[in-house]
C-alpha cells in the first residue's frame, strides 16, 4: 500500500469551511470589541486633556480654557471631532485672542465616533485655583453606530469623572 503524504480536496474544503464559519462568528464580535477600545481610549485622551487643562490653570496662577476651536482660530464652539485646544485665558473672554499661549494644541479624535460637549456650553474654563469658571460641564465620545457612549464630567469644584450618562447621537 502506498503511503498518502499530504490532504484530500474533502479534507482542504472541509477545514476551509469550518474556518469561514468561525471566523463569520468571531469577526461581528470583534467589532464590537474595537468600538470598545477606541471609545475608552478616547474617553481617557478626554480626561487627561481637561486635567492637564486644571493643572495648568493652577499651576499658572491664571484662567485656562479648554475647547474645540472654530475655524478663525479664536472662538471656541469649533468641532471637537478635530481635537480640544488648551490656552491660557490672559483676559477671560473664553477667546483664544492674539498672544495668548496655546498650552496644547488640538489633535483629531479617531474616526471611529465623534466628540462633543453636551448641552449649551462649549468651553470648559478653569480659574487659578482649580475652579470651574461658569457652567459645569460634560464632554462625550459616541461610537458611528451608537452603540457605545463614555465621557467625561466636570463639576464646578473642577473634580472629574468618567460619565455615561448621555445617550447617542450628542
Amino acid at each position: 500500500m502506498k503511503q498518502q503524504l499530504g490532504f484530500t480536496l474533502l479534507e482542504l474544503m472541509v477545514t476551509v469551511a469550518i474556518a469561514v464559519i468561525l471566523l463569520g462568528i468571531g469577526v461581528p464580535s470583534l467589532n464590537g470589541l474595537f468600538q470598545s477600545i477606541s471609545g475608552d481610549a478616547s474617553a481617557n485622551r478626554i480626561m487627561r486633556e481637561i486635567r492637564f487643562a486644571r493643572s495648568q490653570a493652577i499651576d499658572l496662577n491664571q484662567t485656562v480654557v479648554i475647547c474645540a476651536l472654530a475655524s478663525n482660530g479664536s472662538d471656541c464652539g469649533g468641532d471637537a471631532d478635530a481635537g480640544l485646544t488648551v490656552f491660557a485665558d490672559d483676559n477671560g473672554n473664553t477667546k483664544r485672542d492674539v498672544g495668548e499661549k496655546v498650552l496644547q494644541a488640538a489633535n483629531p479624535f479617531n474616526k471611529a465616533g465623534s466628540t462633543g460637549f453636551v448641552g449649551a456650553i462649549n468651553s470648559l474654563s478653569f480659574r487659578s485655583d482649580g475652579l470651574i469658571s461658569g457652567n459645569s460641564g460634560r464632554v462625550y465620545f459616541c461610537s458611528n453606530d451608537n452603540s457605545y457612549i463614555k465621557g467625561v464630567a466636570v463639576s464646578k469644584g473642577g473634580s472629574v469623572r468618567f460619565d455615561t450618562e448621555a445617550t447617542c447621537p450628542l
